[in-house]
Parts: C-alpha cells; structure tokens; sequence
C-alpha cells in the first residue's frame, strides 16, 4: 500500500470556543455500567475563571463554576480519578503564574502511562503574533490579566504555545492525555469589537507579548502547529465561532439570579456523552455524542473540533479494533425514520443496514436497527427496523449495499470436474449472496474469476507457469489455492492468493479480499460527471537514489538525511508522468478557487492491492483543518507524502465539498491479505477497474455542494 509520512512537531492547543442554545436538560445521573480506570493511575487538572472583575473591558461569566462542578463529578465518578488525583483552580487560583505551577505540579506527580485529563472553562482570546501564520495566537484570559497584578506575568493572557511549552514534559511521561477546552477565540467576534454578553470572548488582546515573556520561554515563540501531538484534543467550535453560556431551563441568557442553571452548552453535551460512554468507547465516540448535540441544537452553526488520537479507549476494558460510527441526528419515532450524520460521500448507501453500538444500558448492542433509505451527500434517511433511538445515539455499519452494477464472478479451476470439485462447489455457496457480486455460469460474461489450482513450484520456490506466462501448472499432488484472476487469466493482485489447506478459513479470506475489492470500487466510481473540483492541485514527482551527489531532496521524516531523491519534476496532477515506478514518491500543493466560498478538500489514495488511506487531511487533524478558504493555499512539502510501494494502478481521488465530511468511514486501512505462505507470481498484474456506472446512490442535490477527480497512475518496476 501506499505509505504517508508526516513530521512531528509541536502545536498551538486547541482553545476554540463555543456558542450554542440550550439542549436541554442532561442531568447527570449515576449508571448502571459504571467503570474504573484502575490498570494506570489517572489525574485531572480543572481550570475555571468566572470573576474577571479584575480584568478590564472584560465580562464576568456564570457557568463556568457550574462547568468545574460537573466536570469535576464526572471524573471521580465515570473515569474514577480520586479527588486526591484532581488538582482544581478557579477564580483567584488561576492566575498566569498559578495555572502555569499547576503544569508542573501534576507533571512532576504523572509516570508513565498515566492518564491527564485537562479542562479549561472560562473566556478565550487572541493576541497578535507576527510570526504565526495565521498572525495571531489563540489565549486563555486567566484571573486578573490584562489588570494591574503586581506580578507582571499574570498582567497577561496565557498564549497556545506557552500551554504547549508546559506540556512538553507531560508528553515526555505519557500519551494518555485528553485536553478540553470550553472558551472562545473567535475571529468575527475578536475583530469588531463588539462582544455579546454570556459569550466566552474576551476582546482581543492587541498588544505584543512583552520580551521578558519570550526570555522566560525561549523555545515557545518557535512552535508551529501540529495535530500530531500525543492524546487528544478538544475545542468546542471553531476558530470563527464564539463561545456562549446559556440558562438550561429557559434556554435564554445566564443571569446572577438563576445561576444554578448556566452551563457551557459544549461541557453540558460533553459531560452528558461522557455519562453514556460504554466499556467499547473511544475519545472520538464520546466526542460525536457531543458534537451531534451541540450541532444539532444550533443546526450546524456550532461545531466542536477535536484533533489528535481519537482512537484512545475511555476505559481499560476496551478492546478490539474501532469502529467506525455515524451519529444520529434527528428522530421522528411517529413516522419511523431517524437521520443520520453521514451520506453519500462517507460511503453511506442506500439498502444498507446499522446497528445501535449501546451506550453502557441494560439494552443488547445490536438490538436496534435501521436500513438505509434515501442518501444525500452529507446525510441520510433511514426507517427503523427495531428499537428506539435517540440524538446522540451512534450507529455502525452491519451489512452494506453496494451503490453498482454487480461484478460478475465466475468459480472454476483445474480439477473442477473431481478432485476440486467439493472445494469449488463451497466457494460457489459462500459468493453466491456476497453483496456487490453476481455469480455467473459462463466464464465469457465474468469480470473476475476464482481460480482453484494446485500450483507446481520449482525447486528456487518459483512457480512453474503455463505456457502463457500467466498462472501455474497445477499439480495433483501439491496443496490447493484459490486465485483471483481476469477472464485473461491475469492474478488480480499478489496478495489475492488463499491456500485451502483449511477450507473454512481460505474461503473466508477469499471472501474479506472480495469485499474489499467491492469497497475499493465504490470509492472509485464516486464521479460527478462533467463537473470537476475547482481547485488547483499540482504535484512533484520524487525518485529514490542510491547517493546525493549534487541537489538532492529528503523527506521530512528523514532528519538523518540517509535516504535521498531526486526531483523529476512538477505537474498539474492531471498531466501526471506515466513512468511512475516503485519507491517514487508523490508531494501536494493546492489551493482553492478564488471565489466566495469555502472548501472543503480530501485527498485519498486507493492502492492496487485496495487499502485506502487519506492524503490530506491526516488522521490527527480537526475536521476543520480540510476547510480552506477562498484562495488559500495549502502546502505540503515533504511532510505529507505518496509513497508508491506496490505495481499497479494506484488511484488518487480528490474531493470538494461545500460541508466536511468523515474520511475515516472512506479508509480502508487494510487491504488484500495473502492467508498462508504460498509464493505469488513474481510478475504483478494490474487492478481490474470496471467501467464506472455513475452515482445512482445520491438523491438529486445541487452538483455545487461537491465535486470529485480521480487520476490512476501506472506503478511499475525499474
């Protein structure tokens, strides 16, 4: 498969902020799946300012004394932190200098494994920074700053890259940290002014740091920002959302008389998908309960990020790999159908069916289910099959309907007639109902064939071929294999080859490589016809050599300098070269229309051997980072690279979209698996692409909302 490589430096933490209406009530209640965090040893940090009465120009706030409490329950009570483990900071206590000896006190206590968890509830900002990119960094306005503190430190906001500078020495300890933030730094907001009351938008900061901050943090003033950092972590909206606080009961304003009933509505949604977190959950799980929440409430308007290891259990009784999941977003139990988070564009088809993942309830995983019914490109329908569902609920995929023309499959080998015929006759049964696939009698109408041969192997361990160069000679006595071959006898892919020593068990991975060809084509023939994305994609071509001799390039990666490349050359990513070999290596640049809207852009890479991986944006990023606007720029180098590693036709697929969508329910991180330790072909034949038949799985939706390009690139030997 294609390998992507990206270099690890630190980043700006999230301190995003939030704005939402009320949700409504989410009491937290105890639970019947109560669970303990008792295999490493857990600490919290919780950080709260509500009294900025000291600070002027900037607002007092309500629900962060509320936001303390309730995180501070939850912790003890869901992830089983001792309140000896919790250190709490709030109002006075949280100055610059006190948070900042709050870091290095839990840091001096963490060893390795640990779990961190750290929250912040209070106002956010920004503050000019001529060397960011973006101009500006993101602050936490802690208690008196911006006042008259005889400490000068704590006369100043508290900037991403000095929290990132404190939390280099936890990093060094553990990976196990989650860091949420319920602030706002919101850019609109910032830049008029003009600051709504219960908003958690400070005024922007406009001075420069004084040099004394930079002396006392020499290394901070150069970090560049980064989703690669260990754990996780959470802002609750966007960089151009502001943060509101709101009163639970009315859904109005907080006001001094009813404070009892303000929260951050991102905490309220966070800690209530906490409460509901099962034994199975991840971060990113806990995340999309509370993501589909706030969205949902502010129809999209308010929309959390997280970035990093979204695949972190909550708890050590998690095991297995993750699931991917969609959320639901909307429910009409009258008329039996619920909405979903996801659409066409994450793979949702039509006829397909999910199941309800639990949420930690007395009620069965699986019990309840729902089939696809109508698919758009960002969303979906679906009727209710069994069971009862909930906003916030998270479903996963159990069978899925292929939106295409069946490929047409044909079963046969050398000894159909007798020896393999029993074998054959198994095969012909377990395809027979495989989705995505019509089982054929006339190997002429077939668009791919198992072949069930007995391969005759040469004392060297090479294959003996037939006369045409194409498959081996079998031999009786040798141990059966199944192939996946044209009907021009050409192997499908070196790993689609399955010994049959066990039957069961070469079938069935037979069978996993089959779907995931199916998958594989589904991401292909994703097409709108005659309308291409608008943006500009241009890519350098990379080849490896043996030693530098003159300029040479190295990946980003490769701080040794032990691996270098030459560059051939840069092209539009549609007049790509076709000599492509093995151990090239592809970078990105783009940038998007220069219009009035923005874009969305992923870019994935479909292997020959069918693993799809993403491009850009990477797995640790925010779903924001995809998002650039009208004339942006976005530019690699050689930290995000495509790595042809394996011959064949190798597909780069591009996607714009008015609205994000979820590139991991796209990837499929594994692709074709060899069981057994027969020898493949040394030759490596190309990936049969079926015509495409077009997107019949999308309800009519303006072709403006997304767009797609697809190059197929030719891999071959030196």
């Amino acid at each position: 498969m294609a390998n992507k490589f990206r270099l690890s430096s630190f980043t700006s933490l999230i301190i995003d902020g939030l704005c939402a209406i009320s949700i409504g009530s989410c009491a937290i209640s105890a639970s019947s799946a109560e669970l303990s965090t008792t295999q490493q040893a857990s600490y919290a940090l919780i950080i709260g300012v509500w009294d900025y009465s000291a600070s002027p120009n900037v607002d007092s706030l309500i629900g962060p004394e509320n936001d303390v409490r309730d995180v501070k329950e939850i912790m003890q009570r869901r992830l089983s932190i001792p309140s000896s483990n919790i250190t709490s900071l709030s109002n006075r206590q949280a100055t610059h200098t006190g948070i900042k000896d709050a870091f290095a006190q839990i840091s001096s206590r963490l060893k390795n494994g640990d779990l961190l968890y750290i929250y912040y509830s209070g106002h956010g900002s920004t503050i000019n920074d001529p060397a960011d990119p973006s101009g500006v960094d993101q602050t936490w306005v802690s208690f008196g700053a911006r006042g008259n503190s005889p400490v000068p430190l704590d006369q100043l906001d508290i900037r991403d890259k000095e929290i990132n500078y404190w939390m280099e020495p936890i990093y060094k300890k553990t990976t196990n940290v989650l860091f949420v933030s319920d602030s706002c730094h919101s850019a609109t907001v910032a830049r008029d002014d003009r600051i709504t009351p219960g908003t958690r938008a400070a005024p922007p900061d406009k001075r420069y740091t004084p040099e004394a901050l930079l002396k006392l943090y020499p290394p901070f003033a150069s970090k560049k920002n980064d989703s690669s950092l260990p754990g996780a972590r959470i802002g609750a909206a966007r960089d151009t959302e502001s943060s509101i606080e709101v009163d639970i009961v009315t859904g109005g304003q907080c006001t001094p008389a009813h404070r009892e009933n303000c929260n951050g509505v991102f905490t309220r949604a966070w800690v209530a998908a906490l409460q509901r977190a099962d034994a199975g959950d991840r971060w990113g799980d806990v995340f999309l309960r509370a993501f589909t929440s706030v969205t949902s409430a502010r129809r999209g308007a308010q929309r959390p990020q997280m970035e990093g290891d979204r695949d972190r259990c909550v708890f050590p009784a998690c095991h297995g790999p993750h699931r991917p999941a969609i959320a639901v977003t909307s429910v009409s139990e009258p008329n039996g159908h619920i909405t979903l988070s996801a659409g066409a564009l994450d793979g949702v088809t039509s006829g397909s069916i999910f199941r309800y993942l639990g949420d930690g309830s007395s009620s069965p995983v699986g019990a309840s289910s729902v089939q696809i019914t109508t698919v758009l490109p960002f969303s979906s329908d679906a009727k209710i099959l069994s069971g009862h569902f909930g906003v916030g609920d998270l479903l996963a995929e159990q069978e899925h309907a292929f939106a295409f023309a069946p490929t047409k499959l044909f079963v046969t080998g050398d000894y159909a007639k007798d020896l393999d015929a029993g074998l054959i006759e198994q095969i012909k049964k377990e395809t027979r109902s495989l989705d995505g696939f019509e089982l054929v009698t006339d190997p002429k109408q077939s668009d791919l064939q198992i072949y069930v041969l007995r391969p005759k192997y040469a004392a060297s361990g090479k294959a003996v071929l037939t006369s045409n160069q194409r498959i081996p000679i079998s031999d009786r006595r040798a141990r059966p294999e199944a192939w996946v071959i044209s009907p021009q006898n050409e192997l499908l892919n070196k790993n689609m080859i399955t010994r049959l020593d066990n039957p069961v068990q070469g079938i069935q991975a037979t069978i996993s490589n089959l779907r995931k060809f199916a998958w594989a084509r589904q991401v292909r023939e994703l097409d709108t016809p005659g309308h291409r994305p608008s943006l500009t994609l241009r890519v350098t071509l990379l080849r490896p050599l043996s030693a530098c001799a003159t300029t040479c390039e190295y990946l980003a990666d490769d701080l040794a300098k032990t691996s270098p490349y030459k560059m051939i050359g840069t092209f539009d990513i549609e007049r790509i070269r076709d000599d492509i070999r093995l151990g090239d290596v592809l970078t990105f640049d783009l940038k998007s229309a220069n219009d009035s809207k923005n874009h969305y852009i992923y870019i994935f890479d479909v292997s020959p051997n069918a693993s799809i991986g993403t491009i850009f944006p990477v797995a640790s990023d925010n779903e924001d980072a995809a998002r650039l606007p009208a004339g942006a720029t976005w530019n690699v180098g050689t930290k995000q690279v495509l790595k042809f590693d394996d011959e064949g036709i190798e597909t780069i697929k591009i996607i714009e979209s008015s609205q994000p969508i979820d590139p991991r329910l796209i990837e499929q991180p594994i692709g074709y698996v060899q069981k057994g330790d027969s020898k493949p072909l040394n030759q490596l034949e190309r990936l049969l692409k079926t015509a495409s038949t077009g997107n019949r799985s999308v309800e009519s939706h303006s072709v403006g909302d997304w767009s797609t390009l697809e190059v197929n690139v030719d891999v071959h030997k030196n």
